[in-house]
């Protein structure tokens, strides 16, 4: 989807304070801005919980537009470091280096790809045999997060690893809920439908790759 003058003009600015130097990070950005910085959702003095902070678009929409705090998980290193730097000096934002759960272990194995975006889909999920080890990172069960956040609004976006967090959530219910659900196959159709059945409003965006449904981007909220 092509940005307005506007977005395009909010998309460069981020380019420079995120420190987006690939080409993944810039289209990071972009997504966010489309999914993220819409008008239909007030952020002013919104507690806000970020899973899945990548360098911290959705963060960085969030203050600009009056979050009262952001708390933000990310389990890629990488990103992490870029996301904990652009934030340094920023008391309403904090990022935590760490995986988010259904799990009570104490540290949980992750793994990313061998492309060169390979910070761009780092999951505690092994989706693909081009998938490999190479890190073990905190983890924190998504219910801890919740009940110490107490957040208004959630983002996740954790690569395929939502499906073990989803009850819970559900269970919580956050006054607005931001979601990418992986997958086309039933399991995700059932997962959007477990959500709408539980909010007044929602916005399901399919996503296409190869000509083919790889998930959904959405928008839950009352």
């Amino acid at each position: 989807m092509a940005l307005t003058k506007e977005q395009r003009r909010l998309r460069k600015r981020f380019i420079a304070e995120l420190n987006a130097t690939a080409d993944v990070d810039k289209d990071m950005i972009k997504e966010s801005i489309l999914n993220y910085n819409i008008d239909e959702i007030d952020y002013q003095d919104k507690i806000c919980l970020d899973l899945g902070v990548n360098i911290g678009a959705f963060s960085k929409i969030a203050l600009d537009r009056g979050a009262k705090r952001v708390y933000g998980l990310e389990c890629d290193l990488r990103n992490y470091q870029i996301a904990s730097s652009n934030f340094s000096s920023e008391i309403k934002v904090k990022v935590v280096h760490a995986a988010v759960s259904g799990s009570t272990e104490d540290t949980l194995q992750i793994y990313k790809s061998n492309s060169k975006s390979n910070h761009s889909s780092t999951s505690i999920n092994k989706r693909t045999n081009m998938f490999n080890e190479y890190d073990r990172v905190k983890n924190y069960h998504i219910t801890e997060v919740l009940n110490e956040v107490q957040p208004d609004l959630v983002k996740i976006d954790i690569e395929g690893a939502e499906y073990d967090i989803i009850e819970e959530v559900a269970r919580y219910k956050p006054k607005v809920l931001f979601i990418e659900i992986h997958g086309g196959h039933e399991k995700a159709k059932n997962a959007v439908q477990r959500f709408e059945n539980i909010y007044t409003n929602s916005k399901v965006d399919e996503i296409i790759y190869f000509n083919k449904i790889g998930g959904y981007d959405c928008l839950f909220y009352n």
